[in-house]
């Protein structure tokens, strides 16, 4: 019988992010999918999505909302949007600021 070594990774939900954001003190919270919430004070977070462009190991950060005006479930949707650009070798960073200028 062959154990495999798994790691359970556990999902943020609405009412954890509510608590944190509430509280206020420094925190970063982690989501499945290398989505997290970095909490800056009361009331005031920001969701980064951590992936990799396709074929380079540097890792791109990339800003998926601020919180609590983006809920989870759409900072989720954002960050499966910016999974899909990677995966085709588009720097989602890189593209904002070429649309901005």
């Amino acid at each position: 019988m062959s154990t495999k070594n798994t790691k359970k990774t556990t999902s943020l939900n609405a009412a954890t992010v509510s608590k944190a954001l509430r509280d206020g003190q420094p925190v970063i919270l982690k989501d499945t999918g290398s989505l997290c919430l970095k909490v800056h004070g009361k009331n005031r977070g920001t969701w980064i999505y951590r992936g990799r462009l396709a074929g380079i190991t540097k890792i791109v950060e990339v800003t998926c909302g601020t919180a609590p005006e983006t809920a989870l479930s759409a900072a989720r949707l954002q960050r499966d949007k910016i999974r899909l650009l990677l995966k085709d070798g588009i720097n989602p960073n890189e593209k904002k600021k070429s649309e901005a200028g």
